[in-house]
């Protein structure tokens, strides 16, 4: 029987997150719809098996478990037993549960057909007795047989260490894999594809839908495999800004108008400037710098992809290109091997042009404004490489799929929680500091940050900003989305396609590389690369559905925003 309970706690960890603007999209009004829908009122014990630090002990791990019980035993009557293993580990373990389940219910099974045939033996042998039994006399009265009752099991009770009467939870039965860390995309497509993950949409869409106004869209579609959501990854920060801090004296010195500037290639004249009248200051820090806005449809191809601007529709599609065929690409990469062959960069104590890298609120967090003219040059883009911090996913194995999805709930939507599993336990494990960050005390509760749930509510390390979860919702707003970051290459039909491709590439690559004169020579190798493998790069990008990307991620995108 369910009953739906309204957790007042919970609704306390959202409001107290709404307050202090760490639940994601400014959610502030909680609709009772939203909360989850308790399935069960009975106590019960599922395991989470995840990947921990090499210095974790089991000390702290047993420790741990009891902190993140008081509150899961409180809010759900769940018992979450903690199956924790190092990186080296952890998927040989995952590996050998599955064995050992396997193993398990095909002996439970074959139990089961041969406790089947032994009854119908049984009753046939009984029916062949009763034919030989003589017919009972009229007055000879027969006892009913009882009823099975159909209630119910009901709820276990043990005695406390006060002498109280309290409900017993019940120990895991045999080997258990119910809630499961996955590491990346691939460990998602390989297990989605060996049927050893439940599909969740179910959920997202009843009990757990909370999770869609806390957890940023684009990283909740992240989860899916084939258009199914099997994971719920962790929120974080996508990726990071690229500014240009152009020295205020020198800029005014030359007349360089650092407002005007969109690309690198706009700073040419003002760099020549610097590097010809400045004998003390080095035109650049660095040449390590790509061109703004440039996607290529996977991390190796070099030459196929698509430029952006800075106002790309995240509902729109992008058809991929020779980047030769662009003079914003080519342009870039000859004023890239100008600046390296001609000296203009390197160590100094003062440079003309600054590339650096950081938050949405860097900028002002650091004063840069106080000394330099501040370019936003690029804002971050989702990429398959920034997109994936980690999962939590639930086992075909798990027998209780809500109370399963409870809990990854509670992770993603309760600072208390993801503050212990996290960060262990406070005055044991951490301690805050002053400004509200976490100092660890030690490293017997070693867990990455970033494996622990959702990233923006709770605390933050103190090798973040105090203001990290307000970072998160602020930068993960004006994300621009890579129409190819769900593309995946390692599957058997797109795989070799991309070895064909890249094996044909490669002396281009080099010929590229080893240009002195890019302008003049793209237009040769274009020229080339086109004849020898055009049908390669449309066979290796016809097995990539944007289209698909693009109708999944409208679904998540109106999820969050809506309300």
């Amino acid at each position: 029987m369910k009953k739906k309970l309204i957790s007042l706690s919970l609704l306390a960890g959202m409001l107290m997150s709404a307050m202090t603007g760490c639940s994601l999209g400014g959610n502030d009004e909680i609709d009772e719809d939203d909360l989850v829908e308790q399935v069960d009122t009975r106590t019960t014990t599922i395991s989470l098996t995840a990947i921990t630090g090499e210095n974790t002990t089991a000390e702290a791990i047993a420790a741990v478990q009891d902190a993140m019980n008081a509150l899961t035993k409180k809010e759900y009557k769940t018992q979450v037993i903690l199956q924790l293993k190092t990186a080296d580990e952890y998927e040989a373990f995952v590996a050998s549960q599955i064995e050992k389940i396997e193993a398990e219910e095909a002996a439970a099974r074959e139990a089961a057909a041969k406790k089947r045939a032994e009854e119908k033996a049984k009753k046939e042998a009984e029916k062949e007795a009763n034919k030989n039994k003589k017919k009972r006399s009229k007055w000879v009265t027969t006892t009913k047989a009882p009823v099975e009752s159909t209630e119910p099991d009901t709820q276990e009770m043990e005695t406390d260490e006060y002498g109280r009467e309290v409900a017993a939870y019940p120990e895991l039965e045999g080997t258990s894999l119910d809630i499961l860390f996955i590491t990346d995309y691939e460990m998602l497509v390989e297990y989605a594809y060996a049927g050893y993950l439940q599909p969740l949409d179910n959920s997202l869409e009843s009990d757990s839908k909370m999770l869609n106004k806390y957890i940023y869209p684009t990283i909740l579609q992240s989860g899916q495999v084939d258009g199914v959501t099997y994971a719920i990854p962790n929120n974080h920060v996508i990726g990071e800004y690229t500014y240009l801090l152009v020295d205020k004296e020198l800029a005014d010195k030359y007349g360089f108008d650092a407002a005007s500037v969109t690309a690198l290639t706009d700073c040419e004249v003002y760099l020549d400037a610097v590097k010809a009248g400045e004998s003390d200051v080095m035109p650049i820090n660095t040449t390590d710098i790509d061109v703004p806005y440039l996607l290529t449809v996977a991390p190796e191809v070099s030459f196929v992809g698509t430029i952006i601007s800075s106002d790309f529709d995240d509902r729109s599609k992008m058809i991929p290109q020779l980047l030769f065929e662009d003079p914003r690409f080519v342009n870039h990469e000859a004023l890239v091997d100008k600046l390296e062959q001609g000296g203009y960069a390197g160590e100094a104590d003062r440079y003309a042009l600054e590339v650096r890298s950081g938050y949405i609120t860097t900028p002002e967090d650091e004063n840069w404004e106080e000394n330099y003219y501040v370019i936003e040059l690029e804002k971050p883009v989702c990429t398959h490489e920034n997109i994936y911090r980690g999962m939590f996913a639930v086992s075909s194995y798990a027998s209780d799929l809500g109370r399963c999805m409870e809990i990854i709930t509670m992770i993603n939507t309760n600072p208390a929680l993801r503050n212990t599993y996290a960060f262990g336990v406070e005055g044991v494990n951490y301690e805050f500091n002053e400004n509200g960050t976490v100092h660890m005390l030690n490293d017997d509760w070693s867990m990455d940050f970033f494996h622990s749930g959702n990233t923006l509510i709770g605390a933050a390390p103190e090798t973040l900003p105090v203001n990290y979860g307000e970072i998160g919702v602020l930068q993960n707003n004006e994300t621009i989305v890579s129409p190819y970051y769900l593309w995946y290459y390692e599957n058997e039909v797109t795989a070799p396609l991309l070895d064909q491709y890249l094996t044909t590439e490669a002396p281009y690559v080099e010929r590229w590389e080893a240009s002195g004169d890019k302008v003049t020579d793209a237009a040769t190798i274009l020229f080339d690369i086109k004849r020898d493998f055009t049908s390669a790069i449309n066979k290796l990008l016809k097995y990539n559905n944007i289209d698909g990307f693009v109708s999944t991620y409208l679904t998540h995108y109106d999820n969050y925003f809506a309300g």
